[in-house]
């Protein structure tokens, strides 16, 4: 909801942040079918509340880096939920993909940040 003066609410760290190995910070969530969907409910009950602003995780899922998952953000977070705000990522996170500033920058980019 827009109220004038307000907050602007982020929704953070989309996604599987509580599913990694042994809690392990910034580590690999090596889901089974099924876990992905009790991790997406908080963000899937944000979106329908109206948040404007979503943060991607540090972590990965089955070893891909969750900031460059078109998958899950283009895709679920904008396609399924119908999310259409605002998508971050923190720049730690960019510096954790593979190859130089603009292919990590790009592939970023491509899955919707």
């Amino acid at each position: 909801q827009k109220e004038p003066g307000g907050v602007l609410a982020c929704a953070k760290h989309f996604v599987a942040d509580g599913g990694t190995a042994n809690g392990v910070d910034q580590g690999d969530a090596p889901l089974q079918p099924g876990e992905l969907a009790i991790h997406l409910r908080p963000y899937r009950q944000a979106v329908a509340a109206g948040v404007r602003t979503v943060m991607v995780s540090h972590s990965s899922i089955a070893s891909r880096k969750n900031n460059a998952n078109g998958e899950l953000i283009r895709l679920i977070l904008k396609g399924h939920f119908g999310f259409s705000g605002v998508v971050v990522s923190e720049w730690p996170s960019a510096k954790e993909l593979p190859g130089g500033s603009v292919t990590r920058l790009a592939a970023a980019m491509n899955a919707g940040i």
